[in-house]
């Protein structure tokens, strides 16, 4: 409980930046959360994302437990241009209820805690990227973007503990 609270208090100090200092401090949260030091919690950047508008409540994609919004303007960090964000939290009932527009449970086994960033950038690009600024990971880059020209960089707690 402690976590959500702090989760929901941080995002509202964020929303508070300028848009330029807000831009920086979404981006290092959303680079600490894809480089897979810990478990990924994408609800602050998720809370910040909303109260600024760059995603509408009612606008996220749900499939398969995950929730994808797109980002309105893109959001550009350390480079690289992301167009959409994606996170799930289906494997803790509490963020669920916290959170509904957020996490929700869809069928079948949990996936976990997620968070995925999308990007028209080419694979080898990201790549790149992720080795430059994230380190060594155990975060995972790919095609899984669900438009064709998307890709994907994303860390799953899942992935953290193989």
């Amino acid at each position: 409980m402690a976590r959500i609270a702090v989760a929901a208090l941080l995002g509202l100090l964020v929303s508070g930046l300028p848009a330029g200092a807000a831009d920086d401090a979404l981006g290092k949260n959303l680079i600490r959360q894809l480089s897979c030091s810990n478990d990924p919690d994408p609800t602050v950047a998720l809370l910040h994302l909303e109260k600024t508008g760059r995603i509408g409540e009612n606008d996220g994609d749900r499939n398969d437990g995950a929730t994808c919004w797109f980002m309105k303007p893109a959001l550009k960090i350390e480079g690289i241009v992301f167009t959409r964000i994606c996170a799930t939290a289906d494997d803790d009932a509490l963020m669920v209820k916290m959170f509904p527009k957020f996490y929700y449970r869809g069928p079948g086994q949990p996936n976990g805690r997620l968070v995925r960033l999308t990007s028209k950038a080419s694979v080898p690009a990201l790549r790149s990227w992720a080795k430059k600024v994230l380190g060594s990971g155990p975060y995972e880059v790919d095609s899984a973007g669900r438009e064709d020209d998307e890709k994907a960089i994303s860390c799953a707690a899942s992935s953290r503990r193989q």
